[in-house]
C-alpha cells in the first residue's frame, strides 16, 4: 500500500480541514495582475513572495483561505516537489486584482523540504483542500544530496542478421 500525503500531514500536526495544498508551476504571469511568475531558478524569497500574492477572484483563490498552506512546486509531468508549509496570518493588502497575505514559513514537515515528491493527479488544478490532496501518493522521498545516480543503461548491441537463407539441398 503506497504512502499518501494524509499520514504525513497528520504526523506533522496539520489539521487537514485547516490547510490548503498549492502546487506552483513555472509560468509567466500576465502583466495586469502584477505578479512576476516563477521559473526554474526562482529563489526561496521569490517563491515565498509569489505564494503571498493571490487573485481577488474567489473562483481562483478562496475568499477566506485557511491558516496553513502546504506548498509544492511542479516537478515535471504529474509530479510536484514539496517546498514548505506556510502560515497565513491574514490579508495585508488588496488592490482589486491581487490580494497580498502575511505568510511565514513554519517548521511543519521541515525535514521533507525539497525531498518529498508526490503524484499530482489534476494537472490543471493548482490548489485544493488538504482533504482532497490527502490521498495523493508519495513518489519519492530521498535526500537530494544522497540520491544515488541512476544506473546507466547499456547501449544496445547491434544484432547481425545474416541475409543468407539456408535452403535444403536437392538430392537426385
Amino acid at each position: 500500500m503506497p504512502l499518501t500525503l494524509g499520514p504525513l500531514l497528520f504526523d506533522a500536526g496539520i489539521d487537514q480541514t485547516q490547510a490548503l495544498v498549492i502546487r506552483h508551476a513555472f509560468v509567466q504571469e500576465p502583466e495586469p495582475n502584477g505578479l512576476q511568475g516563477l521559473h526554474a531558478d526562482s529563489t526561496h524569497a521569490e517563491i515565498l513572495d509569489y505564494t503571498a500574492r493571490q487573485s481577488t477572484d474567489p473562483r481562483r483563490f478562496a475568499a477566506a483561505p485557511p491558516p496553513l498552506w502546504v506548498v509544492f512546486i511542479r516537478e515535471g509531468g504529474d509530479q510536484a516537489r514539496f517546498w514548505s508549509v506556510v502560515e497565513n496570518r491574514g490579508e495585508v493588502a488588496n488592490n482589486g486584482i491581487v490580494r497580498t497575505f502575511d505568510i511565514v514559513e513554519t517548521e511543519h514537515m521541515a525535514d521533507l523540504r525539497s525531498r518529498l515528491v508526490i503524484g499530482w493527479r489534476s494537472p490543471r488544478t493548482w490548489r485544493m483542500s488538504a482533504n482532497a490532496a490527502a490521498s495523493y501518493c508519495r513518489r519519492l522521498c530521498a535526500s537530494v544530496r544522497n540520491q544515488r545516480p541512476r544506473r546507466q543503461r547499456r547501449a544496445a548491441q547491434p544484432r547481425v542478421i545474416s541475409s543468407k537463407r539456408s535452403t535444403p539441398h536437392a538430392t537426385g
